[in-house]
């Protein structure tokens, strides 16, 4: 299986009152703090979603993707998804099958690619989702 390939799950997508939810495994092959996630786009349905609305959720907290930086010690494991809630006027509904595309961007911070510059390593994943 490739890093891409475990992105995203069949079921990744659930509906919410307040919009959507979207479980992203972490494209690397090992575990980095969510301060890494440098930036995060999300598209359901064609319908891009903004990046203010977009919520990674720790802890059962909400946080706004600049919230991250700071959480170096809040680790990112493999094995573990990411729940990213989505603020959406028009929530999918349950059982609607959709195209999903998530681009996540990582910052891998023990490869330099110049002084002072950590590696950045976008993934671009699509996929057919059924929101549970």
């Amino acid at each position: 299986m490739t890093l891409e390939a475990s992105v995203l799950s069949d079921d990744a997508v659930r509906g919410t009152p307040q919009g959507y939810e979207v479980d992203l495994r972490l494209p690397w092959y090992r575990a980095l703090p969510v301060s890494c996630l440098e930036d995060l786009s999300i598209s359901l349905g064609g319908q891009p979603a903004a990046r203010d609305s977009l919520r990674v959720l720790r802890a059962g907290r909400p946080l706004a993707l600049g919230d991250l930086a700071v959480r170096v010690d809040d680790e990112w494991f493999v094995q573990d998804p990411l729940t990213v809630a989505v603020q959406s006027a028009a929530p999918p509904a349950r059982g609607q099958a959709l195209d999903l595309e998530v681009t996540v961007t990582i910052r891998v911070p023990y490869i330099l690619v110049g002084p002072g510059k950590a590696l950045t390593r976008p993934t671009r994943v699509r996929r057919k989702v059924v929101v549970q």
